[in-house]
C-alpha cells in the first residue's frame, strides 16, 4: 500500500474504533487483543502501566489495542507489540489464555501470553508510562479491569498459571541437569 493509502486506512480505522467506544464503552469496532510477556529465563511476567493519554490511565495490564478491519487477533498482538515496544514477535510465541466477552455490547478482547527467551527492558511511549516484570500472583496495583477479569476467570487464571508453571519446571529441570 502507498503511504497515503496507509494513512487513510489508519484514519478510517481510528474513526471506526472511536465510534465503537461511544456506542459500547470499548475501543475497537472489531474487538481487541493484547498480551503480557512471560520470560523463559526467569518465569516472570511483563505488564504495562497505561499512560495518562489513554483510557483507564495508571492501571496495569496488557500491551494491545483494537483489532483492525480484516485483522486476526494474533495479527493485532504482533502489530501492537511492534508499535508499542518496537520488537517483533511471532504468532507461534503467542498463547491464548483468556477471552473477555461483554454480554451487553458483544465486545470481545483476546488476551495472550507471549513467550520470550529472556527479560528485556522495554522503553515507555505515549501509551505506556512504565513496565514491570513480576512474579505470578505479585500483581502491581491497580490492575486494569481487563487484567482483573482475566485473573478472576477460573479458566483464564488456570491457563496462565499452567504456562508459568511449565516454564518454571523447565528452568528447574535445566538447573538440576547442570549440577
Amino acid at each position: 500500500m502507498s503511504k497515503v493509502k496507509d494513512r487513510i486506512v489508519h484514519f478510517v480505522d481510528d474513526w471506526t474504533h472511536a465510534e465503537a467506544l461511544a456506542r459500547t464503552g470499548f475501543w475497537g469496532a472489531h474487538g481487541g487483543a493484547g498480551s503480557i510477556f512471560l520470560a523463559r529465563d526467569t518465569g516472570r511476567l511483563l505488564l504495562a502501566r497505561r499512560s495518562h493519554h489513554v483510557l483507564q490511565p495508571g492501571t496495569w495490564g496488557t500491551i494491545g489495542g483494537a483489532v483492525d478491519r480484516g485483522e486476526r487477533p494474533e495479527e493485532t498482538v504482533v502489530r501492537e507489540v511492534r508499535e508499542e515496544l518496537g520488537i517483533h514477535v511471532n504468532t507461534t510465541d503467542l498463547h491464548l489464555c483468556y477471552v473477555f466477552r461483554d454480554t451487553k455490547s458483544h465486545f470481545v478482547y483476546y488476551n495472550y501470553t507471549v513467550l520470550v527467551t529472556e527479560e528485556f527492558q522495554p522503553v515507555a511511549n505515549w501509551e505506556v508510562s512504565e513496565h514491570a516484570w513480576v512474579e505470578f500472583n505479585q500483581w502491581p496495583d491497580p490492575l486494569h479491569f481487563g487484567m482483573q477479569a482475566w485473573l478472576q476467570d477460573p479458566h483464564g487464571e488456570r491457563t496462565l498459571r499452567a504456562l508459568v508453571r511449565q516454564i518454571t519446571d523447565e528452568n528447574t529441570g535445566r538447573r538440576d541437569r547442570s549440577r
